[in-house]
C-alpha cells in the first residue's frame, strides 16, 4: 500500500470480539499466547503492526472505541487500554459518536441528544490520558442517525462535534456515515490555507 502511494496506514478495530465470557472461554485466536491476557495479546499485536509500518516511513495509526479514552479501569472486556496505544501510534482515531454512549455517561440521560457535549468531555478525556510525545488524536465524529434514537443527525448535530472538536484544540477528525451518505451542509466551508473557520450550530 505504502508502495503504491498511500500516505498512511490506518489500522481498525484492532480488539478482541466482544462476546459472552462463556464463548471468548473456548475461543481460538492463532496469534494469541497461551495465558495472554485479552490486554497483553492487543498490545503486543499493536506493537506488532506499529513497528512493521514505522520503518516505511507514513504515519501509523489506530481507531479504539470512544469509550476506551474514558474508562480507566479494565479493557472494555476486548483488549482496549487507551495508552497501549498511544505509546505506539502517530494517530489515535477514537471513535467518540454519541449514540454509543449509555445512558448516564457524562451526566446525560440521553447522550445521543447532546452532540457538542459529549464530544467535548470524550476528547477531554482523551487529551488528559495522551502524553505529549506527538500522537495526535483524530476523533471519527457521528454523521449518521442510530436506528430510532433521537434526535436524528442533521447538519446541525454534525456541526455540533465538528465545533466541540475544534474547541478542544483538534482540527483534524473524521465523519462516519455505515452508508457513505453525507449532508454537505454539515461540513465547514472549504479553505486552502490554515485557518481556522468557525462552526456554527449547537445542541
Amino acid at each position: 500500500a505504502v508502495e503504491l502511494g498511500f500516505a498512511e496506514v490506518q489500522f481498525d478495530y484492532v480488539r478482541l470480539p466482544d462476546e459472552p465470557r462463556e464463548r471468548m472461554a473456548t475461543a481460538i485466536f492463532p496469534a494469541r499466547r497461551g495465558g495472554e491476557s485479552a490486554r497483553d495479546a492487543v498490545r503486543r499485536q499493536v506493537r506488532l503492526l506499529a513497528g512493521l509500518v514505522k520503518p516505511l516511513g507514513v504515519p501509523v495509526t489506530f481507531d479504539v472505541f470512544g469509550l476506551a479514552a474514558t474508562v480507566t479501569s479494565g479493557d472494555l472486556g476486548i483488549g482496549q487500554v487507551w495508552e497501549d496505544f498511544t505509546d505506539v501510534a502517530d494517530v489515535v482515531l477514537p471513535m467518540v459518536y454519541p449514540s454509543h454512549y449509555t445512558r448516564g455517561a457524562f451526566g446525560f440521560q440521553s447522550p445521543n441528544a447532546h452532540p457538542y457535549s459529549v464530544v467535548r468531555l470524550a476528547l477531554a478525556d482523551a487529551l488528559a490520558r495522551t502524553s505529549p510525545n506527538g500522537t495526535q488524536i483524530r476523533p471519527y465524529l457521528q454523521a449518521f442517525t442510530f436506528g430510532r434514537r433521537l434526535p436524528r443527525y442533521t447538519p446541525a448535530e454534525i456541526q455540533a462535534q465538528i465545533r466541540a472538536a475544534q474547541d478542544a484544540g483538534i482540527e483534524s477528525w473524521v465523519l462516519w456515515n455505515p452508508r457513505s451518505v453525507y449532508q454537505r451542509a454539515a461540513l465547514p466551508p472549504y479553505r486552502s490555507d490554515a485557518g481556522r473557520l468557525p462552526v456554527s450550530g449547537g445542541e
